[in-house]
């Protein structure tokens, strides 16, 4: 195995010595609630960007909320997708890549499939189920759902 260069190994351990040196408290509620829990990643066909979703806990609504992000694959900011008080879940890229379906109680009582253009724009509810759509998976030509 071959040694770490010395400024590499320098710069290694100035960057985790601040941390080393905050002030340690207890843990608070807060601390909590800004916790996200990032789940269900899912690589475009182009091999470009991510889907993902990020829960996040609301206090005041003493509930938590889902959205759907997209990073590049390459590295970059994330960009959210979906911004509605619904949660939002399951994230599918279609063959083509061009769309993002994912699922969701907008407007509804029951979970359903919405269609959103990767590149922006608002989704569009595609069923109208009496029950609750409950997972999602795109035909390999794109043609269905």
């Amino acid at each position: 195995m071959r040694p770490l260069p010395a400024a590499l190994l320098l710069a290694a351990c100035a960057h985790v010595a601040p941390a080393l040196a905050a002030p340690r408290r207890p843990l608070v509620p807060a601390d909590v609630l800004s916790l996200k829990d990032v789940a269900d990643p899912q690589l475009s066909p182009d091999g470009h960007w991510v889907a993902f979703t990020v829960k996040t806990l609301r206090a005041k609504e003493d509930d938590a909320d889902v959205d759907v992000y997209m990073v590049p694959f390459a590295g970059g900011d994330a960009l959210r997708v979906t911004a509605s008080d619904e949660p939002e879940t399951r994230p599918r890229f279609s063959p083509d890549g061009r769309h993002l379906a994912f699922l969701s109680e907008r407007d509804q009582k029951h979970t359903q499939v919405f269609l959103l253009d990767r590149r922006g724009g608002e989704a569009a509810r595609l069923t109208d189920y009496p029950g609750s759509v409950s997972d999602l998976a795109w035909s390999p030509d794109g043609k269905r759902l």
